[in-house]
């Protein structure tokens, strides 16, 4: 599906961009703090401070209102998959979304076929600090999200 405001990014572990397997972990984290720069520069974003010990939240700033005027309608036609995200993985904390992103990880960048138990175990080997029943409650949630997601392909877009 071509998303033409997307970019690649992961999320992360634990303090600013921990999530990425050998090299990546830097190119990833370096194109995340450039987008986040780009955006704060042209007033689309900007840190809100959070009291100790959180770090800033991000918010939206004045130029995104103008944004949202100018290109509504792209917006408003991803608005199903931004709605099924923030429901599903807004309140989620950064243990839980780690485990999800790296079952994510599991099943379509290193391609690990086979129930939950065999992808849960490959989640556990490059995740160790993930106990296997996280492991498994992960891959089993994020097989119900692609599952759900499916419903929110958007029509004509390639």
């Amino acid at each position: 599906m071509s998303r033409p405001w997307a970019r690649s990014i992961l999320s992360y572990r634990r303090g600013a961009y921990a999530l990425g397997w050998g090299h990546e972990r830097l190119t990833i984290s370096f194109d995340l703090r450039e987008a986040l720069a780009e955006m704060r520069a042209d007033g689309l974003l900007k840190l809100e401070p959070r009291p100790h010990p959180y770090g800033p939240s991000i918010v939206p700033d004045r130029a995104s209102e103008l944004l949202k005027r100018l290109h509504g309608r792209v917006s408003d036609r991803y608005a199903a998959q931004v709605n099924f995200v923030t429901a599903d993985l807004g309140g989620k904390g950064v243990a839980e979304l780690e485990r999800l992103a790296s079952a994510l990880y599991v099943n379509e960048t290193r391609g690990v076929t086979g129930g939950v138990e065999q992808r849960a175990r490959t989640l556990v080997e490059l995740k160790p600090h993930i106990s296997g029943s996280d492991a498994g409650a992960a891959v089993e949630a994020v097989d119900q999200m692609m599952q759900r997601s499916r419903a929110l392909v958007v029509k004509g877009a390639a």
